[in-house]
């Protein structure tokens, strides 16, 4: 299988996410070309036979030409790095994402509060993308719009955008649970 010869082999992988999730064998054309290199660290047999796989996302991947697609898909990839210039914009764009995740973090059962503690202390604005993209429940299609945004500020700007549209629909949820009790 695939992650047996990853854990065999470098243990590195591309995840990428399929346009139709009902697709069982996605061919190349039914993927987003933009993905993650990992790490695949562990991999783990549930009760219920299913495989469970813990990776570390280590780069953005474009997937490129196809290699083999028996018996599974391999293509080549190429890393797509990010695009960070130092502005006194991008500080205050952080300092919203790390605030607004904060409010939500107390606002949602979802979200542990160890990462607000995280959030709190990177100073990476890549990074700090990542961890909150990657932490909030948001449509495939925007997780997938913030993960092919290289420039990093933007992508930041889109995340401040994305944010306040779950603190509205959090803080309306707990508006209407109030009136009704």
């Amino acid at each position: 299988s695939l992650v047996n010869d990853v854990l065999s082999g470098n243990r590195l992988l591309a995840l990428v996410t399929s346009r139709d999730p009902e697709i069982e064998q996605p061919a190349l054309s039914d993927l987003y070309q933009i993905g993650t290199a990992a790490v695949v660290h562990r991999m783990l047999r549930m009760p219920d036979g299913s495989l469970r796989v813990l990776v570390q996302g280590v780069s953005r991947v474009r997937i490129g030409r196809q290699v083999q697609d028996e018996p599974y898909l391999v293509a080549e990839v190429t890393e797509v790095a990010d695009v960070v210039e130092e502005s006194t914009e991008l500080e205050a764009l952080v300092r919203t994402v790390q605030s607004s995740f904060a409010r939500l973090i107390e606002l949602v059962p979802y979200l542990p509060q160890e990462l607000q503690i995280a959030v709190a202390n990177i100073d990476d604005p890549a990074v700090l993308s990542y961890l909150v993209a990657s932490s909030v429940r948001m449509q495939t299609e925007d997780k997938q719009g913030l993960l092919e945004e290289v420039d990093v500020a933007a992508r930041l700007h889109e995340l401040v955008r994305l944010l306040g549209r779950e603190l509205e629909v959090v803080e309306l949820g707990s508006k209407i649970q109030s009136q009704v009790a």
